[in-house]
């Protein structure tokens, strides 16, 4: 659905293998001034949003001042609190993807280190 409603191809990341986590829907919003995939997951634990948009500028998240950076074992992952969610950050193949949840940070890191190589 998303894929024939933006300028990019939506490749989200597979949660298949997180337990009790269901994608309530998705569609198109935006994000600043651009288009943008928004998923809507629900936990036992809390909820997790998921905007997926085109990183236009060409900026990996090198000298980014986001927040609290982690690495994984491919990429850079920028963490930090914002009104009480946490806002996870991480670009792929052109791609930003920004989670925005309530959960809490470990179960966060525990959902987030089976879909990040």
């Amino acid at each position: 659905y998303l894929n024939h409603r933006l300028p990019f191809a939506v490749t989200k990341p597979d949660f298949s293998n997180t337990m009790n986590l269901d994608l309530l829907g998705g569609r198109v919003t935006q994000v600043g001034e651009q288009q943008a995939a928004y998923l809507r997951y629900r936990l036992p634990e809390g909820n997790l949003s998921m905007f997926v948009y085109e990183d236009l500028g060409g900026r990996n998240l090198e000298g980014d001042s986001f927040g609290q950076e982690s690495q994984s074992a491919s990429r850079r992952v920028m963490m930090r609190k914002l009104r009480g969610y946490t806002v996870v950050r991480w670009t792929d193949g052109g791609l930003v993807y920004s989670v925005v949840t309530d959960l809490p940070q470990q179960h966060l890191r525990g959902v987030l280190t089976r879909v990040l190589p």
